[in-house]
């Protein structure tokens, strides 16, 4: 087996997709409510290759606690977490008036986890 130096996504996504083909997400501030890691750090790398001030948590209600002093531009949020998970986290977040974060566009995401999707 060769050892070989892993390249970092930044480096991949540089040498894949050149800041002159990445959408200009300048400006954008993001959140990213994700409970695998590889998952958010993934998705946090990409936007941030393309402008975006990105943060990232792990669990939606440590989110929802900091919307007290911080609102984002959009939420990208996994539907399947432990605990409060993503549909309930949009859910809470609709209820919320606007200047708190209740119009904020969310987009949902999640993996297949039923059982017999793992096949």
């Amino acid at each position: 087996m060769i050892d070989r130096p892993r390249t970092g996504v930044r480096e991949l996504l540089t040498c894949a997709l050149p800041p002159s083909a990445s959408p200009d997400l300048s400006g954008l501030h993001v959140c990213i409510i994700e409970d695998n890691d590889d998952t958010r750090g993934l998705l946090g790398d990409v936007l941030q290759h393309c402008g975006a001030m990105v943060m990232t948590y792990e669990r939606a209600d440590a989110a929802m606690s900091d919307l007290r002093e911080f609102v984002p531009s959009l939420f990208v949020c996994d539907l399947a977490m432990p605990g409060v998970d993503g549909l309930q986290f949009i859910r809470r977040l609709r209820a919320l008036p606007p200047e708190r974060g209740g119009d904020i566009p969310a987009i949902a995401i999640t993996a297949p986890a039923m059982s017999t999707c793992q096949r």
